[in-house]
Parts: structure tokens; C-alpha cells; sequence
């Protein structure tokens, strides 16, 4: 009988005395533990290769595979090492292991047995050079299972503590403390046994060694709920045994223990603003992209990760229970970003934007969900398996692979996994030429869909790759442009635009570069980067070129959709060409987001939350669209919710600039003064754009600091002459402070410079100091908006502009949005819907805010 020990290190023993067999074969050493770890369901072929030989053909690896097989039979001497043929699993009866062990023991709720066979972590200093997939099947594994160990150990200390056993609870506490040095739940569990007992000494020593390491190791203030219970413990607060939860922002990031502890949220680089992602080397190189820019732009990056993963302990995040009885959920994936393994290490522009790609052919697929880009990609850091970013995100599969390039060469392998069981569903290694590239994409997109038994229907038939350009560089350059552009921060968006009009002048008739085009002007100046009369009319041509050689083009139809929103006012076009990007791609999150500020802009706010609730489906990470939910409650006067979707935000990207500022602007509405000075002076801390510094002055003058915000707005001013300011928010805070005639000069500004800001005119409660002056009127006449104002105080009419239809969003109840109007309600009776049936009968007993 042999016995595989796979804790604390690798290595083979036998009952008859031999030990450290197949020493020196260590891949074979690798085949046993990946053997191991599959189980008694056992692991394909396929997958075997992926993991092993991922840079052979398959003709190779296959052979390789048996040769390697039958060399172990004869070395250990055992003739029946596996059982199975397509999924071949490890013979019992031959070889055991401690793994099989451990996994058998928590399955019968048996944690001190798990214990007990946990000497270490999973494969602690094995590693096969040359072999990345089986690396990060290891790290996966490793930091599963440490996780899965610290449980047990969690789940011993409380069973103890629950029958009074405090000694034996301190003792389990302790174990868990050396595991993870670096978690406050540890730090409070021990401090509470050992307070239980009556060595109080003992917890202090705790806590004040804990808050050391955290300090000295890691460079960052420890939980403060640790120092909170010290002080309670010196305080002589009774037989104190219950601790103070750990704040979520400072939980482990895997929500327990790990292999390799990672630090808290408040630890990442990316707090501290230093570090910085690589720039692509394939091409004219960009500047760099700052990571803290990532944190306030637009979210995505790993502090919004680690706040987002440590939040799921308050169940912030978590998915909700299905209802029983409840029909079974459409299928739903991840696609997570690919690895780069090109020799140099310089394409992960290359395997970031095929990820992307394989996200926007999915989203075609009738019947499946597919999780959004920023919120897939935002685990790329995380130490996290793929059971752990399935439960996240709420999906059961997951798609994960790496891309190697070398020249003309291109090597791909993807895998798609059971989130559920990590099991895989299908597994290939592609070995083609570059220009393949839009080939493989549909063979992986197909294979999917096959896996999940899934149907195509309709025009997702044909719409399962990108569009091939006529010239590769081309393509290259327009994924550089979509890697930039995902950072959303000024000279990230200036490099998008650069690869993008490289990618144009190279090939004229590549429609997706003509729309990420469009995508990226609107965005400069949405947030300030660039004059609207420069970027917009710019835009406009871009989108409409690219729905010249595309029309089925989702991206640049809601783009094209932006700029009639936020640039021309023309309402009846911008619903039009949201109606059909979302009709085109229903998965477009950012397509949901800008429908959703045209539905803000014109008065129908019901639905305008619940558009900006559907991108949050989609994009569950985005802090953007937090923030943007954030203020869809403002503009409908529901201020409680609003700073609650504000603190959501936060809580996901503590330093994010717009989410502190618009939380400054709603505490300074409610008339709580000093704390909308103290965000709003955080936000443009830590944006110091002009856009933040128009909505700080607005802050100041609505809080009643008259001295600070005419200040900040000679600033604005001064900026003014050079820059860019919105003008419209200038105005909003000239309003705050009673000066009307320099409001309405802005105002006018403000038109003249299109300001996209001034959308929001008949609905922006900033803008009620001003909407008794007959110019209000005339300027919302001369936005084409009259009608919207009327129609938010009344709920019963459309503006005479907009067709007459069921609003889009009405049969959707996203997290009670349309509880909070009875215009949804008095809609869906407009378009025929009997009151006793309508969904949105309870909505009627809800006061909605008029302006």
C-alpha cells in the first residue's frame, strides 16, 4: 500500500518501509496529486493534458501521458494504479492520501479529524518549472484548502467555547492564530477565551502582538476592533467573552485563513498610490497607469476586490436564498482574465482583450448570464480558487485560461469549471498561427455552449466572434486602446485614443475600432477630461462610422446613445439607440448605465434606477455604477438611499473621489454641515479633478460655508481659463448661495459649452433655488425638457417627444427600486396593465418626490 503526503510538502511513502519514492520524477509526483485531488469522480484525459503539457500538441502530450502512466506502475510496482478510462481517478485499494483524508473527514463533519491530517500547507515548496497551469491548479488548491483547515479549526474553538470549555476553545485559537497570524477574527477569538478563563494578561499580550505584526510586517493599522476589545478588557468590563466583530474592511481576504495570509484591504499598494500596472511593450508605449487612479475612476482594481471579498462577512454581497419551489436558474459564467505567458511577459493587453472578446461573444447567447468585464477581471489578483469567485459572484461556472504569444505563434489554453465542485466541463490547448485568433474565440465560445447544453438561436448563431480586421496590427492596437480605456483615468484615456486612431488609420473598415473610438471620447469628456464641443461631434462620427460597417454593433449604438444624451438633448434618438444597443446586447452593462442616465435626465427616475440596478446585475464590482446608483436616488430625493448606495460604495473603494463628493452634496442637502465638508473635502483629496471641485464648492454653499465655497469657486475660475469646468455644476453652486444672476451667467456657459451635466436640469433638486426665475423655463424650453418637469409632478404624462410604451424596466422589482414610485405603477395602467395584477400595486402607497 502506498500513501501520498500532499500537507507541508510532496512525497510518496510505502507500508513496507520504502519512503521519498519517485523522488526525482517529480512531474510524475504531480500526475499523483493532480489524481489525488480529483477525487472519486476522477479527472479526463483532457484535462490531465491542459494541466501538464500545456505547450505540447495533443498528439504528444496523449503519448506522453501513457508512457508516463505506465512508468509509475513499474517503478511503485503496482499494476492497477488508476481505475476509469475517460476519467481516470487513483485506485484506493493501491494508494491512499492524506488529501482524499482530509476532504473524506469534512464531509463527515469531523473538523478535529481534518485537523489532524492538515500538517502544512497544500504542496508547501513543490513546484514544477515550466508547467503554469499546474502552478495555478497548486496555488488554487493551496489557498482552498488553508481556508477549509482554518475552519475547522474556527468550528472546534466555538464548540468548545459553546460548552464552556474556555481552555480547550483558547487552545484551538491558538492553532488558528499560528495559521493566520494576521486575522483579527483570530486575534478576538483567543482574546475571548483567554479573557473567559481569567487571564486577561494573556488576551492583552494578544492583542498587542497582533497589532505589532500587523504594523510592523505589514505596514498597516490593525482591525480596530482588536484595540476596542483591549480597552473593554483593561477597562475591567466584567467577564467580557463576547469581542466586537472584525470590521469587514480588514478581513483575510479569502474571508479566513490562507496559505500565504494576504493583508487587508487597507495594505494593498493600492491604497498608498505608488503602485502601478505594466504598460503594453508590444507597440509605441502609453504612460503608465497608477493604480490608485483605477481605485476612485472606475473601480476594478484589487482594493475594491479585497473590500468587496471581505464585506460577504456582513453579507453585504451575498447572493440571496432561492425561494423554494423556485424554477431552476438560468445558466451564468465568469470569464476571468486569461493569463499572460508570453516569454517576456508583455501581452497582457493581448490576453486581457481576449478575454473581453470571449465575454462580448457570450453575452450573445440566449439564456446566459454573463458576468461583466470589470467585475471578472477584478479578481485577477485575488488569491482566490474558483469555488471561492463562483460563490462571489454569483455564478456556477467559470471560465479560466492563459495565452502565450511568440512571434506569429499563439498558444491558448482555456478551461471551463464547475464552480461548485471545481470540476472541469471541458478543457483544450489551442496551438495556431496569430491570425487564428478570431477562429478560436468561436471554437471556445461553441464548446461552451455545447458544455451547457445550451441553444443557439437567431443572429447569436453568426455573432460568436469579433469582426476580423483586414490587418492583425490593427487588432493589436485596439486591444492596447480597450486596456487603457478600462482604466477610465485621464492619460490612461489619452493612450486609448491614440492605439484607437492607430488602429483606424490602419484598417478604415474595423468597425469595433471606430466604436471603441466613440466610446473613449465620450468618456473624456463625461468626466471632465476633454471640452464637449472638441470630444462629442467627434464621438458622433466615430459610432455612426462604425454602425456604417456594423449595424449590429452594440457598443457603438449606446454610444451614439451617450452622445445624444449627454451632447445634442435629443431625447426621442437617444431612447431609440439605447432600445436597440440593449436590444443587440442585453448583457451590456455600460449600455444599462448611460440608457439609465437618459431615463434620470427626462424624468422617468423609477426606471432610471432600475436600468442603473441591471448594469450592477451585470457588473456586481463596478464601483462606477454604485456611485451612479448613488445619485440616481439623489436626483429622485430619496437621500437616505442615496448615502446608503454612497457607503456601498465606499466600503468597496474607501479612497474613490466622485462616491466621497456626491456624499458630501446629499449630507449637505439633508443639512448635516459638517460632515458634507469633511467628504467633500476627502473626494477632492483624493480626485483633485475639476468636475469633484465643482461638486465640493456646491457642497459648501448648500452646507452654508459661503467664505470656503466662493473660494473654491475662484479656483474653478482661475482653472476655467485654461481647463475644463462644468459649468452647470458652477451654476448649481452659485444657485446654493443665492446669487442667481452669476448662476444663470454659468447656466448659459453651460449651454454654450453643451455641459452634459445640464441634462439633469428638470430633475436635479440643486436647481430648485432657481426654478422659480422665468429663465428656468425658458432654458428648459430651449433643452427640449419642458414637458418632464410637469410629468415628475403629476406621474401620468410622457413627455410629448417619447412614443407612448410600457416603460422597459417595469417588470423588474431590482432591489426594490420600484417600491419606491407609484409613477411606475400609474405607467403600467397607461400601457393596459390591470391594478389588481400589476406587480407594482404596492408602489402606490409610496410618496414620490416632485420637483
Amino acid at each position: 500500500m502506498l500513501r501520498l503526503i500532499t500537507f507541508g510538502g510532496l512525497r510518496l511513502e510505502a507500508t513496507d518501509g520504502r519512503s521519498s519514492l519517485l523522488d526525482a520524477q517529480r512531474k510524475s509526483l504531480g500526475l499523483l496529486v493532480l489524481l489525488a485531488g480529483a477525487g472519486a469522480r476522477g479527472a479526463s484525459r483532457d484535462k490531465l493534458l491542459a494541466w501538464l503539457w500545456p505547450e505540447s500538441s495533443d498528439e504528444r502530450a496523449r503519448g506522453a501521458l501513457k508512457q508516463m502512466l505506465h512508468g509509475i506502475k513499474r517503478e511503485l510496482e503496482v499494476p492497477r494504479l488508476t481505475l476509469g478510462a475517460r476519467e481516470l481517478r487513483l485506485n484506493p485499494e493501491a494508494i491512499t492520501s492524506d488529501l482524499a483524508d482530509f476532504e473524506a473527514a469534512l464531509a463527515r463533519g469531523n473538523p478535529e479529524g481534518a485537523v489532524a491530517v492538515y500538517r502544512g500547507p497544500f504542496l508547501d515548496g513543490f513546484h514544477l518549472r515550466d508547467v503554469p497551469e499546474f502552478e495555478r491548479w497548486v496555488e488554487e488548491e493551496r489557498s482552498r484548502l488553508a481556508r477549509a483547515a482554518a475552519g475547522a479549526l474556527e468550528s472546534l474553538a466555538t464548540r468548545a467555547a459553546e460548552a464552556g470549555d474556555h481552555r480547550d476553545a483558547a487552545d484551538w485559537w491558538r492553532r488558528l492564530t499560528a495559521h493566520d497570524p494576521f486575522s483579527a477574527r483570530a486575534a478576538l477569538g483567543l482574546m475571548a477565551a483567554l479573557t473567559a478563563v481569567g487571564d486577561r494578561a494573556g488576551a492583552l499580550h494578544c492583542a498587542g502582538s497582533y497589532e505589532r505584526r500587523m504594523e510592523e510586517e505589514l505596514g498597516v493599522p490593525p482591525d480596530p476592533a482588536v484595540a476596542a476589545f483591549a480597552r473593554e478588557i483593561r477597562a475591567g468590563a466584567g467577564a467580557a467573552v463576547t469581542p466586537p466583530p472584525p470590521s469587514p474592511a480588514t478581513l483575510p481576504l479569502a474571508g479566513a485563513a490562507s496559505a500565504t495570509p494576504a493583508p487587508p484591504a487597507a495594505a494593498l499598494p493600492l491604497a498608498a498610490g505608488q503602485a502601478e500596472i505594466p504598460t503594453p511593450r508590444g507597440g509605441a508605449a502609453g504612460p503608465r497607469i497608477p493604480r490608485r487612479a483605477l481605485a476612485y475612476a472606475l473601480g476594478g482594481a484589487a482594493l475594491a476586490v479585497a473590500a468587496y471579498i471581505g464585506a460577504s462577512a456582513s453579507g453585504l454581497f451575498e447572493p440571496a436564498a432561492p425561494k423554494a419551489g423556485a424554477a431552476r436558474a438560468a445558466p451564468a459564467i465568469a470569464v476571468l482574465p486569461f493569463l499572460d505567458l508570453s516569454p517576456d511577459h508583455d501581452a497582457e493587453y493581448f490576453s486581457d482583450g481576449f478575454a473581453e472578446e470571449l465575454i462580448t461573444a457570450l453575452t450573445q447567447v440566449d439564456g446566459l448570464r454573463v458576468v461583466a468585464r470589470t467585475s471578472s477581471f477584478a479578481f485577477r489578483d485575488a488569491k482566490l480558487d474558483v469555488a471561492e469567485i463562483g460563490r462571489r459572484l454569483n455564478v456556477p461556472y467559470v471560465l479560466e485560461g492563459s495565452v502565450r504569444t511568440a512571434g506569429t505563434q499563439l498558444r491558448i489554453t482555456a478551461q471551463l469549471i464547475n464552480a461548485a465542485d471545481n470540476y472541469h466541463l471541458w478543457a483544450r490547448t489551442y496551438v495556431r498561427e496569430l491570425n487564428d485568433i478570431f477562429a478560436i474565440q468561436e471554437e471556445i465560445s461553441r464548446a461552451i455552449v455545447d458544455a451547457l447544453e445550451l441553444e443557439l438561436v437567431g443572429s447569436s448563431r453568426a455573432r460568436l466572434a469579433s469582426q476580423a480586421p483586414a490587418d492583425m496590427a490593427a487588432y493589436h492596437d485596439y486591444l492596447r486602446g480597450r486596456y487603457y480605456f478600462n482604466a477610465r483615468e485621464p492619460h490612461a484615456l489619452d493612450s486609448a485614443l491614440h492605439y484607437y486612431e492607430r488602429a483606424v488609420a490602419i484598417d478604415p473598415r474595423f468597425a469595433p475600432a471606430h466604436a471603441g473610438l466613440a466610446e473613449a471620447l465620450t468618456q473624456r469628456s463625461a468626466l471632465g477630461f476633454a471640452p464637449p464641443n472638441d470630444a462629442m461631434p467627434r464621438a458622433r462620427r466615430s459610432a455612426l462610422r462604425a454602425l456604417e460597417l456594423d449595424p449590429e454593433l452594440s457598443a457603438a449604438h449606446a454610444a451614439l446613445g451617450h452622445v445624444q444624451t449627454w451632447y445634442e438633448w435629443d431625447w426621442s434618438g437617444a431612447e431609440a439607440s439605447f432600445e436597440r444597443a440593449l436590444a443587440l446586447g442585453p448583457a451590456n452593462a455600460a449600455a444599462h448605465h448611460w440608457y439609465s442616465v437618459y431615463l434620470a435626465s427626462v424624468g422617468r427616475l423609477a426606471e432610471a434606477i432600475a436600468a442603473n440596478e441591471r448594469a450592477i446585475e451585470l457588473d456586481p464590482v463596478a464601483v462606477l455604477l454604485r456611485t451612479t446608483l448613488g445619485i440616481r436616488h439623489y436626483l429622485a430625493r430619496d437621500y437616505q438611499r442615496a448615502l446608503d448606495e454612497f457607503q456601498a460604495t465606499l466600503e468597496l473603494a474607501p479612497a474613490h473621489g466622485p462616491a466621497l463628493a456626491w456624499r458630501g452634496v446629499v449630507l449637505a442637502q439633508v443639512g448635516d454641515a459638517a460632515s458634507a465638508v469633511s467628504a467633500a473635502d476627502r473626494g477632492y483629496h483624493e480626485a483633485p479633478w475639476p468636475m469633484v471641485g465643482a461638486w465640493r464648492a456646491y457642497a459648501y454653499a448648500a452646507a452654508g460655508r459661503s467664505t470656503e465655497a466662493r473660494a473654491q469657486l475662484r479656483a474653478l475660475e482661475e482653472q476655467g481659463r485654461d481647463g475644463i469646468v462644468p459649468a452647470s455644476v458652477v451654476a448649481r453652486a452659485y444657485g446654493a448661495l443665492g446669487e442667481r444672476d452669476a448662476a444663470f451667467t454659468w447656466l448659459e456657459r453651460a449651454y454654450r459649452e453643451r455641459d452634459g451635466w445640464l441634462s439633469f436640469l428638470a430633475v436635479d433638486p440643486a436647481f430648485d433655488p432657481l426654478r422659480a426665475d422665468p429663465r428656468f423655463g425658458q432654458l428648459l424650453a430651449r433643452l427640449g425638457l419642458p414637458s418632464v418637469r410637469s410629468r415628475v409632478r403629476a406621474g401620468s404624462r410622457r413627455p410629448s417627444s417619447m412614443p407612448a410604451r410600457a416603460p422597459p424596466y417595469a417588470a423588474r422589482e431590482t432591489r426594490g427600486a420600484l417600491r419606491r414610485s407609484a409613477a411606475a405603477h400609474r405607467r403600467c395602467q397607461g400601457a393596459g396593465c390591470p391594478a389588481r395584477k400589476c406587480r407594482h400595486s404596492m408602489a402606490s402607497s409610496v410618496r414620490v418626490s416632485s420637483v
